[in-house]
């Protein structure tokens, strides 16, 4: 079995959401797919126009997912070695990449490694973030949920720590 969803669908459920007015877009999906950038790029334009934000993965085991590559998304990697209560921002090629722990919360007897896990973990950690950073005040651009998430954590002494990797 394969999950999978078309980039039109994706779309269109980006629009949807932006349409209902949420305040955060969770997805830890996307495409590789470069040739629908555009569609992606008009999508996220959208998004920000509205006062949504969108946490995605941005890089993934050598891939480059659409739309968390896109400027107006905050992009997020998984970092293995991060506990699940922390993050970090990185600079990835002049981008503050959020980076998170890609596994899911534990479960008695069972080894992490054993357990589902991935960047789509990592980009739900960053949304609670976001979600709570938010529960603040509103935000009103992408660009003041990245600095809402940055005071949070100074708030709340959540260990943020800024490298530069990829």
């Amino acid at each position: 079995m394969r999950l999978a969803a078309s980039a039109a669908k994706l779309l269109a459920a980006l629009d949807w959401a932006v349409e209902a007015r949420v305040h955060v877009i969770n997805l830890s999906l996307g495409s590789a797919n470069a040739a629908h950038a555009e569609a992606f790029r008009s999508a996220v334009s959208r998004a920000q126009a509205a006062g949504v934000a969108i946490v995605a993965a941005r890089y993934d085991e050598g891939v480059e997912w659409l739309p968390g590559c896109l400027p107006g998304v905050i992009p997020v990697q998984v970092d293995w070695e991060c506990p699940r209560d922390e993050f970090r921002v990185a600079d990835a090629g002049g981008t503050a990449t959020f980076r998170a722990s890609g596994f899911a919360r534990p479960f008695p007897g069972v080894d992490p490694r054993r357990n589902l896990h991935g960047v789509s973990f990592a980009v739900a950690h960053i949304t609670g973030f976001l979600a709570r950073a938010m529960s603040i005040g509103p935000t009103a651009s992408t660009g003041d949920a990245l600095q809402r998430l940055r005071q949070f954590a100074e708030m709340q002494q959540v260990r943020l720590a800024v490298s530069s990797s990829r």
